[in-house]
């Protein structure tokens, strides 16, 4: 098969996936089970009846992507609204990264500063002014080639799980900051800790009138109560979310509170919020009728994926420390990862440093998982769907028992 693209992973393999069912992903007739579904965006698993109706409805409706508004958007505005009543209106957007780029600018519309404060290992999508990360001598370093060398100037890190550092810097930029942002729990390091750190965070920004901004991209309805935030009881004027949302279809959004809102108004201020495909209907449609089906069947989805999530990390941890594997699982509700070290973990610099020299034998892990028909994410996040079943999860704990053991 010809190959043109250069996007990242084609590069690597002949063989590309053609279809999904339930929790596997095939390429020909080979089937694996996909512990990222999506990278996390089908909470219910491939092609889940609920999902194949809606797309039969739409050729029925003769539904095409107007550019134009629809009223299939404003039907999906509503049911979002009862997941994130907190939240006076929404921006719809092609994707998670572009919802990104355009809160960061109603930030700085809002604020008339530029500086943007990142919690270090958030990860916020292919967003020029966030591609960075922090070295060990708290330096900046880019991510991508081809960024604007001017960037580094708007943005600091601070680090993630160490409050009295973060508010240090925090109160050295006070002045200038637009946005403090952060994705609340981490795809590199899903813990509980991270949790009372962003709460401490949150209530410090509420306090000194900072923008406290959320990325629940991934978070967004696979936590319980329909959010990080809802969950943990954290006010936030700007958030941004999707994956879920669209349920296999792109799309991302953000949330506005009504103090942003009388901002933007009062002031006239002029936002630009176009795209070809935001707020298309295809996707708003798509994500309205799963949408509907969630919030009937909400407590028995999550309730499953957080439970098998907690069987997963419970019986590989106990393996572990059983036979003195230096691997540990951390997870959060149904995000996990796997951390090859049994040393206690605060953030990811740490993880990478104490990770260090082991990237060649996790790349044989992941093929040898992938030879037993498991299909391990080449980033580490394991996100869990509504499709697994008791049986699926034994077969990977298995597999994963025996590679780590020839591996680790």
């Amino acid at each position: 098969m010809n190959n043109f693209l250069l996007n990242e992973g084609y590069d690597q393999s002949s063989n590309f996936y053609d279809k999904g069912f339930g929790t596997f992903i095939y390429q020909g007739r080979k089937k694996y089970i996909d512990l990222c579904c999506g990278g996390g965006s089908l909470l219910l698993g491939y092609n889940h009846p609920s999902i194949t109706k809606s797309y039969k409805k739409i050729s029925k409706m003769n539904l095409a992507n107007f550019a134009a508004p629809n009223k299939y958007a404003v039907e999906l505005s509503r049911n979002i609204k009862k997941v994130l009543p907190q939240y006076s209106k929404f921006v719809m957007c092609n994707s998670g990264a572009e919802a990104n780029i355009k809160a960061l600018r109603i930030c700085r519309a809002v604020t008339k500063k530029n500086l943007i404060i990142m919690i270090s290992g958030s990860w916020h999508g292919s967003v020029d002014q966030l591609l960075f990360k922090t070295c060990k001598n708290n330096k900046l370093e880019t991510l991508s080639n081809g960024l604007d060398k001017n960037l580094i100037n708007n943005l600091v890190i601070i680090p993630y799980n160490n409050y009295d550092e973060s508010i240090k810097i925090l109160d050295k930029h006070l002045k200038n900051i637009c946005c403090v942002m952060c994705e609340p729990i981490q795809g590199g390091l899903p813990d509980e800790r991270g949790a009372k750190y962003i709460k401490k965070i949150s209530q410090y920004c509420n306090k000194k009138n900072i923008i406290f901004y959320l990325d629940e991209i991934i978070s967004g309805l696979r936590f319980e109560k329909g959010s990080f935030q809802n969950l943990q009881n954290i006010k936030c004027h700007v958030s941004t979310f999707g994956k879920s949302f669209g349920s296999g279809m792109p799309i991302g959004f953000i949330g506005i509170s009504n103090k942003i809102l009388k901002i933007i108004k009062r002031n006239d201020l002029k936002i630009l919020f176009g795209g070809t495909f935001s707020a298309n209907s295809s996707s708003s449609f798509i994500g309205n009728e799963f949408l509907k089906y969630f919030l009937v069947n909400r407590d028995k989805i999550i309730k499953k994926i957080n439970n098998i999530t907690e069987y997963f990390s419970h019986e590989l941890n106990v393996f572990f420390e059983k036979n003195e594997i230096d691997v540990r699982v951390y997870h959060y509700q149904s995000m996990a990862r796997i951390i090859f070290t049994k040393e206690q973990v605060l953030n990811r610099l740490q993880r990478d440093f104490l990770e260090r020299n082991k990237s060649n034998r996790i790349s044989k892990l992941i093929t040898d998982l992938k030879i037993r028909g498991i299909k391990y994410p080449s980033n580490g996040v394991l996100l869990f769907n509504y499709s697994m079943n008791k049986s699926h999860i034994d077969y990977v704990i298995k597999c994963l028992k025996s590679s780590i053991v020839k591996y680790f």
